[in-house]
């Protein structure tokens, strides 16, 4: 069972990176902060959930122990699997998350995308109460963690947009009144914007 790997970040696609570890890539699937986070060339360290299947081993990646934590924590809830965890750890950190389910605060956590009603109601009544422990709320010790606007823009670099792409995009986006949205709203929004000026 694979907990951490550190290594250099080799390629990152679509939410996926192969992290060089002394000459053998991993695969592992980030969240959108984390994917927006890693830059090429790079050394870093990723704690790592693994899933084994009958016809895969999927690794998965976090910034954090924590991160990694709620991760799990989210896979119990009922029809939620990694794909969606994922989603809800991209659009919100363990902390803000951990505050959302505790407060039940179903309409923030419907903001996050792939998240409706019906499952966030569900997350709040099978997981409040149970993932403060796994969260040390303490500011983050990140100083030289990008922006939330670098973080966008580092995002589509690394998918192959250009600079005057992504200020197309940044347009697009304060017209439709998505500037300030969380991450992988924009990001979505941002995809949507750019397939119609190619």
């Amino acid at each position: 069972m694979i907990a951490r790997l550190t290594g250099t970040v080799d390629t990152s696609l679509d939410g996926q990176v192969v992290l060089d570890v002394r000459g053998v890539g991993y695969l592992v699937q980030v969240d959108l902060r984390t994917f927006a986070a890693l830059e090429s060339g790079t050394e870093t360290t990723l704690h790592v959930h693994t899933q084994v299947r009958e016809d895969a081993i999927q690794l998965f990646g976090f910034q954090s122990v924590e991160d990694r934590t709620v991760f799990e924590k989210l896979l119990t809830v009922n029809k939620v699997g990694p794909k969606v965890a994922l989603g809800v750890l991209g659009g919100l950190d363990a902390a803000d998350l951990v505050r959302a389910i505790d407060s039940e605060d179903v309409a923030g956590l419907t903001r996050i995308k792939g998240v409706g009603a019906v499952m966030a109601r569900r997350m709040v009544m099978e997981l409040k109460g149970k993932l403060s422990g796994a969260v040390a709320f303490k500011p983050a010790q990140t100083p030289r963690a990008a922006s939330a606007q670098d973080q966008f823009s580092l995002a589509l670099a690394r998918l192959g947009y250009k600079r005057s792409e992504i200020m197309v995009a940044m347009v697009g986006l304060k017209a439709q009144g998505l500037d300030q949205a969380p991450l992988p709203e924009r990001l979505s929004a941002a995809l949507r914007i750019l397939s119609r000026t190619e």
